[in-house]
């Protein structure tokens, strides 16, 4: 697999768009003409690889484009990721990928918000109206955040300990399953 750089007669990708829903990317382009595959290049935000390794591409048809009506990828991760899509050429000494230096080809979106799951215990009596929050359990997350980042939000119809809104976490969430 070789890399070009795109000139005034190669075909290039353009309008490359994204949609976002429900933990899915959907990923959208004008296909140039002669083209019937490309490559699907997806990396974090930070980092910078303009010829990517075959390792790391994914190859994508023109008819699964249409059947799929678009790339559809589905997000795991949060935070910022980088989606290039390379035009594919088919020569006789094998696949050349498209480099656009203008950067029409590659798109950079946010995957929205990390997900933490906190369980919290409460303990109380059998005759007791009032229950009182026992020492917040473990709490697991996408990403590390400070105690002060995030309170537990009360019912509307509980009582509220102030004027603020929920009630602040005593721990840190760690990363984990």
């Amino acid at each position: 697999m070789h890399y070009m750089e795109a000139g005034s007669d190669t075909p290039i990708i353009r309008e490359l768009t994204h949609h976002m829903d429900e933990g899915q990317c959907t990923l959208r382009w004008l296909w140039p003409a002669g083209i019937q595959a490309v490559y699907v290049h997806k990396a974090a935000e930070g980092s910078s690889a303009d010829r990517p390794s075959v390792a790391e591409l994914k190859l994508y048809t023109r008819d699964e484009y249409k059947a799929n009506n678009g790339y559809r990828d589905r997000i795991e991760d949060f935070g910022r990721l980088v989606y290039t899509v390379y035009a594919c050429l088919l020569q006789e000494d094998g696949q050349t990928l498209i480099i656009q230096p203008n950067g029409e080809n590659r798109i950079t979106l946010s995957t929205g918000r990390a997900r933490i799951r906190y369980s919290i215990r409460y303990k109380g009596g059998w005759f007791k109206k009032i229950q009182s929050r026992a020492n917040p359990g473990d709490g697991r997350g996408a990403a590390p955040c400070r105690c002060a980042l995030l309170c537990e939000e009360t019912g509307r119809l509980s009582r509220q300990p102030g004027r603020r809104d929920g009630l602040p976490f005593r721990r840190a969430v760690c990363p984990g399953p």
